[in-house]
Protein backbone atom coordinates (compact mmCIF):
# COMPACT_ATOMS: atom_id res chain seq x y z
CA UNK A 1 0.00 0.00 0.00
CA UNK A 2 1.09 3.39 -0.75
CA UNK A 3 1.25 5.74 2.21
CA UNK A 4 -0.08 9.39 1.83
CA UNK A 5 2.83 12.12 1.38
CA UNK A 6 2.40 15.26 2.80
CA UNK A 7 4.72 17.96 1.57
CA UNK A 8 6.04 20.84 4.65
CA UNK A 9 7.13 23.82 3.54
CA UNK A 10 9.81 25.90 5.42
CA UNK A 11 12.53 28.49 5.27
CA UNK A 12 16.14 27.26 5.02
CA UNK A 13 17.08 28.88 8.47
CA UNK A 14 18.51 26.48 10.79
CA UNK A 15 15.59 27.50 13.29
CA UNK A 16 13.10 27.03 10.86
CA UNK A 17 14.53 23.38 9.81
CA UNK A 18 14.53 21.86 13.53
CA UNK A 19 10.93 23.22 13.64
CA UNK A 20 9.47 21.40 10.76
CA UNK A 21 11.83 18.26 11.51
CA UNK A 22 9.62 18.80 14.86
CA UNK A 23 6.05 18.73 13.60
CA UNK A 24 7.80 15.80 11.35
CA UNK A 25 7.96 13.79 14.45
CA UNK A 26 4.92 14.83 15.96
CA UNK A 27 3.02 13.78 12.46
CA UNK A 28 4.78 10.34 12.45
CA UNK A 29 3.54 10.17 16.29
CA UNK A 30 0.18 10.36 15.21
CA UNK A 31 0.23 8.85 11.59
CA UNK A 32 3.74 6.54 11.54
CA UNK A 33 2.43 5.52 8.05
CA UNK A 34 2.63 8.99 6.53
CA UNK A 35 5.69 9.97 4.21
CA UNK A 36 6.85 13.68 5.25
CA UNK A 37 8.86 15.44 2.47
CA UNK A 38 10.21 19.07 3.75
CA UNK A 39 10.34 21.48 1.03
CA UNK A 40 13.15 24.24 1.63
CA UNK A 41 11.09 27.53 0.33
CA UNK A 42 13.19 30.91 -0.03
CA UNK A 43 11.50 33.96 0.91
CA UNK A 44 12.04 37.50 -0.18
CA UNK A 45 13.35 38.00 3.68
CA UNK A 46 16.21 35.86 3.22
CA UNK A 47 17.23 37.09 0.02
CA UNK A 48 17.07 40.94 1.28
CA UNK A 49 18.91 39.79 4.65
CA UNK A 50 21.00 43.29 4.20
CA UNK A 51 18.37 45.47 4.83
CA UNK A 52 16.22 46.17 7.03
CA UNK A 53 13.19 44.80 7.61
CA UNK A 54 10.55 48.20 7.62
CA UNK A 55 12.37 49.27 4.39
CA UNK A 56 11.51 46.36 2.42
CA UNK A 57 8.01 45.69 3.49
CA UNK A 58 8.15 44.11 7.19
CA UNK A 59 7.58 41.01 8.85
CA UNK A 60 5.66 39.39 5.51
CA UNK A 61 8.38 38.71 3.90
CA UNK A 62 9.50 35.37 5.42
CA UNK A 63 5.93 34.47 4.73
CA UNK A 64 5.05 35.50 1.06
CA UNK A 65 6.51 32.54 -0.71
CA UNK A 66 5.33 29.96 2.17
CA UNK A 67 1.85 31.45 1.41
CA UNK A 68 2.08 31.24 -2.37
CA UNK A 69 3.17 27.18 -2.08
CA UNK A 70 0.39 26.70 -0.02
CA UNK A 71 -2.25 28.52 -2.62
CA UNK A 72 -0.85 26.93 -5.23
CA UNK A 73 -0.67 23.27 -3.83
CA UNK A 74 3.25 23.19 -4.33
CA UNK A 75 2.98 22.55 -0.23
CA UNK A 76 0.66 20.53 2.23
CA UNK A 77 1.31 22.75 4.99
CA UNK A 78 4.07 25.31 6.48
CA UNK A 79 5.71 25.88 9.44
CA UNK A 80 7.23 29.24 10.65
CA UNK A 81 7.35 30.95 14.05
CA UNK A 82 4.66 32.78 15.20
CA UNK A 83 7.00 36.13 15.21
CA UNK A 84 7.26 36.94 11.94
CA UNK A 85 3.73 36.60 11.39
CA UNK A 86 1.74 39.42 10.27
CA UNK A 87 -1.51 40.28 12.51
CA UNK A 88 -3.69 40.21 9.64
CA UNK A 89 -2.86 37.20 7.71
CA UNK A 90 -3.27 35.69 4.05
CA UNK A 91 -6.84 35.03 2.62
CA UNK A 92 -7.91 31.90 2.47
CA UNK A 93 -5.40 30.31 4.47
CA UNK A 94 -5.72 29.38 8.24
CA UNK A 95 -3.29 28.84 11.36
CA UNK A 96 -4.68 25.62 12.29
CA UNK A 97 -2.41 25.10 15.32
CA UNK A 98 0.38 26.34 17.11
CA UNK A 99 3.04 23.71 18.76
CA UNK A 100 3.77 24.33 22.26
CA UNK A 101 6.75 27.16 22.84
CA UNK A 102 9.91 25.69 23.32
CA UNK A 103 12.53 27.90 25.07
CA UNK A 104 12.56 31.70 24.54
CA UNK A 105 16.09 31.78 24.41
CA UNK A 106 17.14 30.11 21.03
Amino acid sequence: MNSMKIYVGTRGSILAIAQAMEVKKLLYNYFPDINVQIVHIVTSGDINDKISLSEIGGKGLFLKELEEALLTGTIDLAVHSMKDVPAFYCDGLVIPCILKRSSPYD
